[in-house]
């Protein structure tokens, strides 16, 4: 399940007026009233809507963090926090980490996924898989982390003594841990899903189960789900040989090395005797030996997909999304088995169950609907929701007109079907809907019990079952798990009979009464294929661990949870969540061998409402900042505020008090941010600032700017596929005004080719001046302070400059290269590269420009500059895990008055 960006969780930085204030990755702004409970071990942060689920979480973790720490061999080292998200947040998924403290954010909306995680219940699996990962990531074995914990909590003070090194783990082994976690309490989970079997045993299969490939993140199918698929068959390997205590304990032993948190051997060599190569090629051969006899669908291929899709029946056509390449705009398929014909277009819809609504596609997803609210339902090809269906995971529509549905704020524990507005049953699969019928699978203790409406037609042992189709013999085919994977099953009056003689086979429809469509899946992708039925007297492969034959200790039953009341509810606030978050100092000497240093104290809550910080800087220019600064972003006016005063004035100090400019002693800085429209493949918001520039005592901008974006990127693309995002902004300062605006336009095509055309423009209405900047800023660097849209970003200027007016015409067109390279030994793995080619054209006018050989400004009139470069960038992965890109680029200039004729540069980018 998703986590937060681990360069936040280890370096809490300054932040400026240039982004005082973002958009939280928690929560939704305006999202309803939140309450926290307290108790011994953890604080439960919820709402009044969610309170029974409230009261049942608190009763499950008063059992699982005793179980925890005694399979961990290690108690959390402070409270946990474990939120529970409203309804204004429809998600399938959850995440943890250690910043801004030891916490967890759960969302309601795995109802839509509950067939993936092979579980019934989607809140004790978000529980035991979360917890764990808070219990992996918490550990600090040595008492250097517990003192820089101490100190600065999980931030970072002096690199590299590191308060959390197992947030550098590899997911491999983090999501892995949390997958064996969350299988061995009786309620099934991943490990005993046919779509996991059926993955794992296709890669070993094909001899794809190495060091380089799992370790790594890599940009290889299945992309990050292999993490979860593979770790997760890694751990049960290890638990199956040294038992579960050993695999967890390993976090702890691991957490030892504070100093250099990416060893790999040695921690494993504490745990089990035996260092990670050794145990990792045993389960290597163990897997391809098991693999040996994995069998997959042989039939006619229709269509090739990187990513997952279900198959449906919409009128007379079957529909799938497919994406062959992984990297482009998906392809929707509408295949006629009447007349043999398959139609391929171009189209957004997502690879869930698809419906057909007034001759309009419709497909089930989770999306923002508006600025407050993400929600589950039917959204159509342009990203808008059906009406009606907000809340509602749609599982069909009955011949009367009635919607089945999930409907999400009951089902945050186990899927809850409604006929309309009439609860109708708690199910543990998704539901086929034919004609009046519904189809669905029960889960009573490790029994699967097929239902038609009410009634129980069959039970079998197992977690993982699917109903797919009904034939007009009132037969009923349903995916379950084979001997190595997942297959077609069919049960009617001759009992259950396996269908197809393969493993790999994820989803089904009917053709006719002797062939159907299949999803199916191998080492490289998922192929849609037509094949034939061929019935043999087979149930489902029932699939065992040691601790489905063996009592496994400590013997704690999570499946029987009584819920602990709350008897009052308290709000959640500033006052009641605000904590000490992380500390971090950093420092370096110059090449005057003066000594620079960054140090911040952050405080936030567990929510990330609130972020306080007070900071101290000393300056490439010797001068030193102190100050504070306080975000606030739970409402829809986001807002930021920072103050700071100078301690000590470098300037003055290295011009011997005859300073360059007449600096301040203390300034302000506010940033606004208002989300006007979010929905559909739109985002479009407004953005003020203004910030008292601490060298220029008279410069103290005030921006404002309306930006709208409507861009997409599909899949693993390097770039935007398409799109078109526009900003319009002004400037007033010192009683002048700027107005401009920019614009960027989006395509792509073939083989991994990428396309875009920019243009800004800005205009000054005052006199320009270099001395106080007083003009549109054209900069040769990036500006980390105050937060300005008119400038200009320049990296071949001699020095910054100003102008009256500044246009720029820019096209750029990339080539990507698949040639990766992924190390296992050598920290740095490289998995694409780009090829980009530009032409800019600037149209500057009254330009301004310092000059040192002649000790002052100069005014070069008006300049037109024609400047080409060529960019190579790399898609690298530093330590296994952090994605940074790097950049260089070479530009060619025209004109060499302010710009140098040919400058090379590099930059570094780190996506979050």
């Amino acid at each position: 399940m998703r986590g937060t960006t681990l360069f936040a969780l280890c370096f809490p930085f300054l932040v400026s007026a240039q982004e005082l204030v973002a958009p939280n990755n928690a929560v939704v702004p305006n999202d309803q009233p939140y309450f926290i409970k307290n108790s011994e071990r953890s604080e439960l942060i919820y709402t009044k809507g969610n309170k029974k689920f409230a009261e049942y979480t608190l009763g499950f973790e008063k059992k699982l963090l005793p179980l925890y720490d005694q399979t961990f061999g290690y108690s959390l080292d402070s409270k946990l926090s474990v939120g529970l998200i409203s309804e204004q947040n429809q998600i399938a998924n959850g995440f943890s980490t250690q910043y801004p403290n030891n916490r967890q954010i759960n969302y309601m909306g795995g109802a839509q996924s509950i067939d993936y995680f092979a579980s019934p219940s989607w809140l004790d699996t978000l529980l035991i898989h979360e917890t764990a990962h808070n219990y992996q990531t918490n550990a600090k074995a040595s008492p250097v982390s517990r003192g820089v914990h101490t100190i600065a909590r999980n931030g970072m003070f002096l690199f590299p003594i590191f308060a959390t090194p197992n947030a550098f783990e590899s997911s491999f082994i983090l999501e892995g841990n949390a997958v064996l976690n969350e299988s061995w309490h009786g309620e099934g989970g991943r490990l005993y899903s046919g779509r996991y079997r059926a993955m794992y045993h296709a890669h070993a299969q094909a001899g794809y189960l190495t060091k380089s490939r799992l370790y790594n993140n890599t940009l290889n199918f299945p992309y990050g789900e292999g993490h979860y698929i593979f770790g997760g068959f890694y751990q049960a390997f290890l638990a199956e040989k040294y038992n579960l205590f050993p695999v967890n304990n390993y976090f702890w032993q691991r957490s030892k090395n504070w100093y250099f948190p990416f060893t790999i051997n040695t921690p494993s060599r504490r745990t089990f005797g035996w260092d990670f190569d050794t145990l990792f090629s045993q389960w290597k051969l163990q897997s391809e030996n098991i693999s040996d006899n994995f069998r997959m669908v042989k039939g006619e291929i229709i269509a090739r997909s990187q990513f997952y899709s279900d198959i449906s029946k919409t009128n007379e056509f079957l529909v799938f999304v497919s994406n062959e390449s992984g990297n482009r705009q998906p392809i929707l398929n509408e295949y006629n088995a009447l007349n043999d014909v398959l139609l391929r277009k171009k189209s957004n819809l997502n690879g869930s169950r698809i419906f057909s609504i007034d001759n309009r596609y419709y497909s089930i997803d989770s999306r923002h609907t508006s600025a407050e609210k993400i929600s589950q339902g039917l959204f159509d090809e342009d990203g808008y929701i059906l009406q009606g269906s907000s809340g509602k995971i749609v599982q069909g529509y009955l011949k009367n007109g009635s919607v089945a549905y999930f409907k999400t704020s009951e089902s945050y524990r186990s899927p809850q079907l409604y006929i309309n507005d009439e609860f109708y049953d708690e199910v543990h699969s998704s539901v086929l809907v034919q004609e009046n019928d519904l189809f669905y699978f029960k889960q009573v203790d490790d029994q699967r019990i097929l239902y038609r409406n009410r009634k129980a037609l069959i039970a079998f042992p197992g977690f993982y079952s699917i109903v797919s189709d009904v034939d007009e013999r009132g037969n009923i085919y349903f995916i379950a798990n084979s001997a190595l994977g997942s297959s077609l099953y069919r049960y009617g009056k001759a009992g259950i009979e396996k269908v197809i003689d393969a493993d790999n086979v994820l989803s089904a429809k009917l053709l006719n009464d002797n062939q159907v469509i299949v999803t199916a899946v191998n080492a490289d992708e998922y192929y849609f294929a037509i094949t034939d039925l061929k019935a043999k007297k087979t149930s489902p492969f029932i699939v065992n661990y040691f601790w489905d034959t063996n009592s496994v200790e400590p013997d704690v039953d999570l499946t029987d949870t009584a819920p602990v009341a709350i008897d009052s509810d308290t709000h959640y606030g500033f006052a009641n969540s605000i904590r000490y978050a992380a500390g971090s100092f950093f420092t370096q000497k110059d090449d005057e061998d003066n000594t620079l240093y960054t140090a911040a104290f952050n405080f936030s809550d567990p929510l990330t409402y609130h972020n306080l910080s007070l900071f101290a800087q000393r300056d490439a220019d010797l001068t030193t900042q102190v100050g504070i600064s306080y975000a606030n972003n739970q409402h829809r006016l986001m807002y930021g505020l920072q103050a700071y005063g100078i301690a000590e004035n470098g300037l003055e100090e290295i011009e011997n008090n005859n300073p360059l400019f007449e600096t301040r002693d203390f300034g302000l800085g506010l940033d606004l941010r208002y989300p006007l429209i979010k929905q559909g493949h739109w985002d479009i918001y407004g953005r003020s600032g203004y910030f008292q520039d601490y060298k220029n005592i008279e410069k103290e901008p005030l921006s404002f700017s309306l930006s709208a974006n409507n861009v997409q990127a599909f899949g693993t693309s390097m770039f935007l596929n398409k799109g078109i995002e526009s900003k319009v902004y002004g400037v007033r300062d010192r009683q002048q005004n700027i107005l401009g605006g920019q614009m960027g336009v989006y395509t792509s095509g073939l083989w991994q080719t990428y396309a875009n055309a920019k243009v800004q423009y800005s205009h000054f209405d005052g006199d320009v001046n270099g001395y106080y900047q007083e003009g549109i800023l054209l900069s040769k660097s990036v500006a980390f302070f105050g937060n300005d849209p008119s400038g200009f970003y320049m990296p071949s200027l001699y020095e910054d400059a100003v102008a009256s007016k500044a246009g720029k015409a820019e096209f750029n067109i990339s080539k990507v290269f698949n040639g990766a390279y992924y190390g296992f030994w050598f920290p740095i793995s490289i998995r694409r590269q780009a090829l980009t080619l530009s032409y800019r054209y600037y149209d500057l006018s009254d330009v301004i420009s310092y000059v040192s050989d002649r000790s002052g400004f100069v005014n070069f009139g008006d300049i037109n500059l024609r400047q080409t470069a060529v960019s190579v960038e790399l898609d690298t992965l530093f330590f296994h895990k952090f994605s940074i890109r790097l950049k260089i680029e070479s530009v060619f200039n025209d004109d060499e008055r302010v710009t140098e004729k040919n400058k090379t540069y590099m930059s570094v980018a780190v996506p979050f």
